[in-house]
């Protein structure tokens, strides 16, 4: 689902950077099935792959987990696709008081615009990143199927989702729930941004 948009999601350009860490992604995404509960030897298409698969076959994609400077520099990206979110856990593993989702420089860096995917189970602090976000999209856990996140942020399908609970700004907010005189989040119960397919937005 879309939290946030600065900026319109369809993206037919020539030069697309994507920041992420496969190995985490697949932790992320097979951790409870594989890890936790059975070793199926499942597989599974990670966003990065479902991005080179799904964009024109003249757009370019470069993959890199810690980009450096100069190769910044000596590269004219017309875009940024950042995919962040939280180490794998399940259960008692995963109490984590502050609940803070962490960004480098390079990912809240305004060098490009760029669209912030984040894989996480829950909500997360992201408030002092916001206004560095182009478009925020909560991916949540998205299983072995990164091909799904694509399909929505390339514009081959319009975003739609709503929230089912409260984003929180700060973890001191919580527990928070709709009607409390403190009821103040970024993102309130059944928010969500709605956009349309490409193929819609061409007719318009």
């Amino acid at each position: 689902m879309v939290l946030a948009s600065n900026s319109k999601l369809l993206i037919r350009i020539q030069h697309i950077i994507v920041v992420e860490s496969e190995n985490r992604e697949y932790v992320v995404m097979y951790f409870l099935i594989l890890n936790y509960q059975c070793s199926c030897g499942l597989t599974g298409t990670t966003i990065l792959a479902a991005v080179e698969n799904t964009v024109d076959q003249h757009t370019e994609v470069v993959h890199s987990e810690y980009p450096e400077t100069q190769f910044l520099k000596s590269n004219k990206f017309s875009f940024a696709i950042v995919v962040v979110g939280e180490l794998p856990y399940c259960e008692s593993f995963g109490d984590d008081k502050k609940k803070e989702l962490q960004m480098n420089s390079f990912q809240i860096c305004g060098l490009w615009k760029k669209s912030t995917i984040t894989i996480s189970g829950r909500p997360l602090v992201i408030e002092p990143y916001l206004p560095k976000i182009d478009a925020l999209v909560a991916a949540w856990l998205p299983g072995t199927e990164g091909q799904g996140v694509a399909d929505v942020l390339l514009g081959d399908y319009g975003f739609t989702g709503r929230l089912a609970g409260t984003w929180f700004k700060t973890v001191d907010q919580l527990p928070m729930n709709v009607g409390d005189a403190h009821y103040d989040p970024p993102f309130q119960f059944g928010y969500g941004l709605t956009t349309l397919s490409a193929e819609l937005r061409s007719s318009e």
